[in-house]
């Protein structure tokens, strides 16, 4: 006779009792189910349309008045972020930007930041006809339309790192009138020049003139001797 020490019957469990058989396997307690999701973690899920249907048929005004405040708050940081991304492209730079675009850029603070992190500025050296840079140029795009909020650029590669290794520096910007004075000083050597270049010119003629006189007087006597 065979016994299967499986079966829940009596006889097994007075051969269990007698330690002829193992004890059974204790029954895994049933699993609790899951917790009701709260209200704002319902909310997540529904989009701007779905939030203004369900604030109109909110059952109670409690409950109306929690979905219109995470509708605020969500239209509050959908603006924030609008705000902040300033940027979404690759802009290409030269040496004569490296100081206003990279450096400079770097410590403007973003719209609401009270940290005042600045802004992030990834600067992506590139040569024309290399095909890993043409492929690596279009992921650098991609990553500029994903994250809006941090600024790209792009520098030929040569001119980059002759500028950070400060074998040239970048162009600092002039002090306030510098440039307006040298437009004026630049103003003031054209006229000069330009008044000269007449001048010159008439002297040359009456120059070329007198000399072309002299030379006919003398052939004119040379002639008349003989």
């Amino acid at each position: 006779m065979s016994i299967n020490p499986n079966e829940d019957t009596e006889f097994n469990d007075a051969l269990r009792k007698h330690g002829i058989l193992p004890p059974r396997p204790k029954t895994p307690p049933s699993p609790s189910p899951p917790p009701s999701l709260s209200l704002e973690d319902r909310l997540d899920e529904l989009d701007d349309v779905e939030l203004l249907e369900l604030e109109e048929e909110a059952k109670d005004d409690e409950t109306e008045q929690r979905i219109r405040a995470y509708h605020e708050q969500r239209l509050e940081a959908q603006r924030k972020e609008v705000l902040r991304a300033r940027f979404g492209r690759v802009y290409p730079i030269g040496r004569d930007d490296y100081t206003r675009e990279v450096t400079e850029a770097s410590k403007i603070n973003e719209a609401g930041d009270d940290e005042e992190r600045g802004t992030g500025v990834v600067c992506f050296l590139y040569k024309d006809g290399i095909p890993r840079s043409d492929r690596a140029f279009r992921h650098v795009r991609t990553l500029a339309q994903k994250y809006p909020r941090t600024k790209f650029l792009s520098i030929v590669e040569l001119e980059a790192m002759l500028i950070m290794s400060g074998a040239v520096d970048p162009p600092e910007k002039p002090p306030p009138g510098t440039r307006r004075a040298d437009d004026e000083s630049e103003d003031e050597d054209e006229n000069i020049s330009s008044g000269l270049r007449p001048t010159l010119a008439s002297s040359n003629a009456r120059t070329q003139k007198n000399i072309r006189s002299s030379k006919d007087d003398y052939d004119s006597d040379f002639e008349f001797d003989i």
